[in-house]
């Protein structure tokens, strides 16, 4: 299934996101406050989604802000923080500054967009309510990528993940990401 290789997800999904995050242009690597952070942050929503998502479109302020928000706060609170960490990074030059917090959402636009890429993908070649061809689906990537598979996916049956693709959809991808990165490094 070509549509899982690390070059055409790189090529439909992540790529263009860099792409349009490079194109980003920040006036300066720190901010005065928080309403200039949340200007700045709403702003390089609005750009990569009008880039990569939908061309040309426009989003409302309090929308762009709002995903931006939710993002950081998802990419802050792994790291056991919040957003006020995100805001004082940005505010007094640390860990990156401003462009360390555009990076952080970057990366958050990019998981977005790969797990609804993934999920459309799988649905495309699998109808909603059939299980045989959730599970048939399944077995077929873990009979392509079996070798690569953690040793705890690759022990299951298909059917278990049959029942919550998103899961091993993940974990698939994490396994061609990786894959792919120590080829490169060859």
């Amino acid at each position: 299934m070509y549509e899982f290789s690390e070059q055409t997800i790189v090529d439909h999904v992540t790529g263009p996101i860099d792409q349009a995050t490079l194109k980003f242009r920040l006036s300066s690597t720190t901010v005065r406050d928080e309403r200039e952070f949340e200007s700045v942050i709403g702003r390089y929503i609005k750009h990569v989604y009008s880039e990569c998502i939908a061309p040309g479109a426009d989003m409302p302020d309090f929308e762009a802000v709002g995903r931006a928000k939710q993002l950081l706060a998802n990419a802050y609170r792994r790291r056991r923080q919040t957003l006020l960490n995100a805001l004082a990074n940005a505010v007094d030059g640390l860990n990156g500054g401003m462009p360390g917090v555009v990076r952080d959402l970057a990366e958050g636009v990019k998981a977005e967009s790969l797990e609804h890429y993934l999920d459309d993908v799988f649905d495309r070649h699998v109808r909603m309510g059939s299980w045989e061809e959730r599970v048939a689906v399944i077995k077929a990537l873990m009979d392509s990528y079996g070798d690569l598979l953690p040793e705890a996916i690759r022990n299951q049956p298909p059917e278990r993940y049959a029942a919550n693709h998103k899961e091993f959809l993940r974990s698939l991808w994490e396994v061609i990401r990786e894959t792919g990165a120590d080829f490169r490094k060859v």
